[in-house]
């Protein structure tokens, strides 16, 4: 691009350029990327008063871009300052693919005192566990709380049988805007971030498949809809890894076939990860430890979930309340202190 501005300048700044060089630029810039013989084809049919055959086109094209040998010799020298950098990286110029970089999602260092729940699933949220969290919360003063995912349950958006008697998806969001506003004012921490979990994905594959048009619109995102700005929540989806420190985190649905039901969840995740890590997602307090080769200690950890243990679809289960905290020093590294809560009461 900086060639092709570099010549629009020179033109602009000599008058002699002949209008079929003012239109082969213009082609230039405006199918920058294509082929010469593509803009060749392309300049013969808007512009036959110009450009009688794909050929002759062609060698204009050629010309103005620099590689017409030493008769282009000005707009050669001009080409040489295109980027060294992108030319070594894609020298064949393979059109760009739709790709996104899959990076992790990193709280800075100011993050000391870290509160992490998870799995709340508002409606079906539990009162006596989230009373739970909060007294502790005041004791232990976090100044940034982590939702790792499933605040929110977004049952009427889901694949599954909907139960009729429950709260809508308009009622279930109030709701969940009163519970977090509420954690937010009564812990009053200086950060708040949360991470996609599934059950929140659940809105943006309703909206794909019913209303795909609508999410191009800055509007229907989840984070707008839901009026994340106006309570300063950070959000991070698109099932991003959160690293707080030297400790990875996600929610657990980011592995396509995640671990399911193991005898200890989070040594089935130190297996997928290998690497220390903590999840949520299957509503389990654990923890599991293995130290290298060389001996450095690696430990994952899995946190109990804060919504109702007994739910219709699944009244026998083996899940549990919980949640955890994370000290962090400057250099990053951290200390976990994984809770259960058993009754309304922390263990």
């Amino acid at each position: 691009m900086g060639v092709l501005k570099a010549v629009l300048k020179e033109r602009e700044a000599n008058i002699s350029d002949s209008p079929r060089g003012v239109l082969v630029l213009d082609y230039l810039k405006k199918y920058k990327g294509y082929g010469h013989k593509t803009i060749a084809r392309a300049l013969c049919t808007h512009h036959p008063e110009h450009f009688d055959s794909v050929e002759k086109a062609r060698n204009a094209v050629r010309y103005y871009n620099g590689s017409f040998g030493e008769k282009g010799r000005k707009y050669r020298k001009l080409k040489k300052t295109h980027d060294g950098e992108t030319h070594r990286a894609n020298p064949y110029r393979i059109p760009s693919a739709d790709h996104k970089d899959y990076t992790p999602y990193v709280l800075d260092k100011n993050a000391r005192k870290v509160l992490i729940i998870s799995d709340v699933h508002v409606p079906f949220h539990s009162v006596s566990a989230l009373t739970s969290v909060i007294d502790r919360a005041k004791e232990y003063q976090p100044d940034t709380i982590f939702i790792n995912g499933d605040f929110m349950d977004c049952h009427h958006l889901s694949r599954f049988t909907k139960d009729p008697g429950t709260r809508h998806f308009k009622e279930e969001l109030e709701i969940c805007r009163q519970i977090l506003d509420m954690l937010l004012n009564e812990i009053a921490p200086i950060r708040c971030v949360w991470k996609e979990g599934n059950h929140e994905e659940r809105y943006q594959i309703y909206m794909a498949n019913r209303a795909p048009e609508l999410l191009e619109l800055d509007h229907f995102n989840f984070e707008n809809v839901f009026g994340l700005d106006v309570l300063g929540v950070e959000w991070v989806n698109e099932k991003r890894i959160v690293k707080i420190g030297n400790l990875p985190i996600i929610h657990g649905h980011e592995y396509v076939r995640s671990v399911f039901s193991p005898v200890n969840v989070a040594k089935g995740y130190y297996t997928k990860a290998k690497s220390s890590v903590m999840v949520s997602h299957h509503h389990q307090t654990s923890e599991h430890t293995d130290p290298d080769i060389l001996g450095s200690v690696m430990t994952a950890w899995s946190i109990g979930c804060l919504c109702d243990l007994s739910p219709k679809y699944m009244p026998l289960n083996r899940w549990n309340h919980g949640f955890a905290e994370l000290n962090l020093s400057s250099s990053g590294i951290f200390k976990v202190d994984n809770y259960r809560i058993d009754k309304g009461k922390l263990l």
